[in-house]
């Protein structure tokens, strides 16, 4: 029984041994929490704006769907941070080429200030593409429905039409499932429109709607071949 007590503390000691480790490594890089609100010229909340740092020590940060965000960086004077859009891109897009859509932002960060708010200008590349946006939503439609796997369990595919004078990323022709698979995206007035529904794992469904569609249309994705 002593034999099998000792056996067991020198198995779990190289673990603990990691777990000091680890733990004298961090308090090694003491850091401080920059947090703060990104919103537009007009005060409203910009989400999925990206905040990078070189002094960062956890990870990249990104805005919420409150324009807020929360950066651990290094304990030094001045941290410079930079707030750009390059990151948000739409794979695959059969479409337009990719624009940024607000302009980048670079600053720098005294030790004193830990709530840092920033308000960011759409690019002018953008500003253009607001124009075709709305007009293409002034004549546009909605569908709606529920999108599930063949077992019937919800899924939450990434959503958007194609085809589009811009890249429908953060505006009505572009959406999520949510968690009971829900979703409802905008329809421009086309002859042909492709809506393609994609999810890891599943194969792509390219939803082709035609003249007199309906409303409702739930989509079922099957699970890839390769996945099988």
């Amino acid at each position: 029984m002593k034999t099998s007590n000792l056996f067991r503390h020198l198995f779990y000691l190289p673990f603990g041994i990691v777990l000091l480790s680890c733990s004298s490594t961090q308090n090694m890089q003491p850091g401080r929490l920059i947090e703060g609100y990104v919103t537009d010229v007009n005060g409203f909340p910009v989400r999925n704006i990206c905040i990078e740092s070189p002094q960062v020590i956890q990870h990249i940060g990104h805005t919420d769907y409150n324009g807020k965000y929360s950066l651990w960086v290094q304990d030094k004077d001045e941290v410079q941070l930079t707030f750009h859009s390059r990151y948000n891109k739409l794979p695959d897009y059969d479409g337009a080429l990719e624009i940024d859509d607000y302009e980048a932002q670079e600053i720098l960060v005294r030790r004193s200030d830990t709530l840092v708010n920033i308000m960011i200008k759409k690019t002018a590349d953008r500003e253009r593409w607001d124009w075709l946006i709305d007009d293409e939503l002034s004549r546009a439609r909605y569908i709606e429905g529920h999108v599930n796997c063949e077992s019937g369990e919800a899924l939450r595919p990434l959503i958007w039409v194609e085809g589009l004078p811009f890249v429908p990323r953060e505006t009505p022709f572009f959406t999520y499932g949510d968690e009971e698979g829900y979703y409802r995206i905008a329809i421009p007035s086309r002859d042909e429109v492709r809506v393609v529904f994609r999810q890891a794992g599943y194969a792509h469904e390219n939803l082709i709607l035609k003249e007199n569609f309906s409303d409702k249309i739930d989509i079922q994705l099957k699970v890839k071949a390769s996945d099988i």
